[in-house]
């Protein structure tokens, strides 16, 4: 990703092991920007998942990370099987470097289980709110220990799991809750299914019915907020939040997976469930991984359209999100591309061009940025990629996110071309994966 100061070109990549390291001038810093390994917790889907640079970035130098792991300065083991979202601040002296001591956690939470962390974060363009996606608390069906026992944690408003909280960084320390929040002040309502249950619903609370969040985006032209869902074993869901919302969205797991019911099995739906704009089976994939609009030059017939793509079978596709549920003039682009690995994840860089994060187990992984064909001409030629191979690790189930910001990495610079029927993916860096991780529900 790219910091929010506009005079910025460094290019951020986020390592599940704890590490965030800078691409500067197209060279990989030997130095990170971050190393929190000490802390972070990488079982199965945990890890530093999450990176959002304070609007202000460019005077006040703070972002803010999101991983499992143990509270700052505790690196004992085992290691924490809590979420984290924590402060730190630019060394003003060195801007490709985080300042000594800097740390500040602002919220944690408990994960039941290692899986179904969510872990995006990223400020809302309009609101300069703090928005973090998180999972259901894991296992599988929304209903192991740990989990609401009659709704599911999707469901409850009890609970901060399975939801898109919205928090203020800007007022009263560690945060506060906005007055615009859908639940802000806290509220005594009904929840349940006609059970007449009273609950205080959590002020952070922004939207929720949400199982695994992977990757989610603002389109930095029109604010709209878009969720990458993944299902548990027949549905991937991608889920939009105009910008005009005044949250309180309800996306339905674990009521419903996609445009399915789920628990119950029939008549799922109560009323009042926002339906996805786009879900797809298990045929097509396994594991949606949620892209961005592009908003960029390099492509112009990718202008306005929704790039997103699928873990476990590295498909890409793009869709108009202005048509109807059905008439999104879904394309999908795989055959072009040519590559291999898994689609964990996409970026933006300080232009709005597109960076794709592929994976590979026993090989080299990559960062590719998305360029435009006509442009750069075909055929230009391969260049020198350069990489290091995969040490031991766990074997990957199907459908585990392998998160090319985030898995334990060592990066090295290269480059190198790969044909795309929209452009061309040039080689940005090349990934050397040092520790493997497993694994992923659904």
């Amino acid at each position: 990703t790219h910091s929010s100061d506009p005079t910025d070109t460094h290019i951020f990549i986020v390592e599940k092991g704890g590490r965030i390291k800078v691409v500067k001038n197209g060279v990989l810093l030997p130095t990170p920007y971050l190393d929190i390994n000490t802390l972070v917790n990488t079982s199965s889907e945990m890890g530093l998942l999450g990176l959002a640079f304070d609007p202000e970035f460019a005077t006040n130098g703070f972002y803010y990370v999101y991983f499992c792991g143990n509270a700052l300065g505790d690196s004992s083991t085992p290691k924490a099987s809590i979420s984290r979202i924590v402060c730190f601040q630019q060394d003003p002296q060195n801007a490709d470097g985080t300042l000594a001591n800097s740390g500040a956690e602002l919220l944690s939470f408990t994960q039941p289980d290692n899986n179904h962390n969510g872990g995006w974060i990223g400020f809302g363009p309009n609101d300069g709110y703090l928005y973090i996606a998180t999972g259901d608390g894991g296992g599988g069906g929304d209903d192991d220990g740990g989990h609401h026992p009659t709704l599911g944690n999707g469901q409850s408003l009890e609970t901060v799991l399975g939801k898109i909280l919205r928090i203020d960084v800007n007022g009263a320390q560690p945060y506060t809750i906005p007055a615009s929040n859908p639940f802000a002040p806290d509220k005594i309502i009904a929840e349940g299914e006609g059970e007449g249950e009273s609950v205080t619903p959590l002020g952070e609370i922004w939207a929720y019915g949400l199982r695994n969040p992977w990757r989610c985006s603002f389109d930095s032209a029109t604010g709209d907020f878009y969720m990458g869902d993944v299902g548990q074993g027949a549905r991937e869901e991608i889920n939009l939040q105009p910008t005009a919302s005044i949250g309180g969205e309800n996306y339905g797991w674990r009521l419903k997976e996609g445009d399915l019911c789920f628990n119950p099995t029939f008549s799922c739906d109560p009323g009042g469930l926002t339906d996805p704009i786009h879900d797809y089976p298990r045929t097509d994939g396994r594991s949606v991984t949620g892209g961005y609009v592009y908003r960029g030059t390099a492509i112009p017939s990718l202008q306005g359209r929704y790039i997103f793509g699928d873990y476990a079978t590295a498909k890409i596709w793009s869709l108009d999100p202005s048509g109807a549920k059905g008439d999104i003039d879904l394309v999908n682009h795989t055959s072009d591309i040519g590559w291999s690995g898994s689609l964990t994840s996409f970026g933006e860089d300080s232009n709005g061009e597109l960076l794709l994060c592929a994976f590979s187990w026993g090989s080299t992984s990559n960062v590719y940025r998305l360029i435009d064909i006509s442009a750069e001409g075909e055929g230009e030629g391969e260049g020198e990629g350069e990489g290091v191979s995969e040490g031991e690790g766990e074997e990957k189930e199907s459908g585990t996110p392998a998160i090319c910001g985030p898995r334990d990495t060592a990066l090295h610079s290269g480059s190198g071309d790969l044909a795309l029927m929209l452009g061309l993916i040039t080689l940005l860096v090349a990934l050397g994966i040092t520790s493997s991780k497993a694994k992923r529900q659904g």
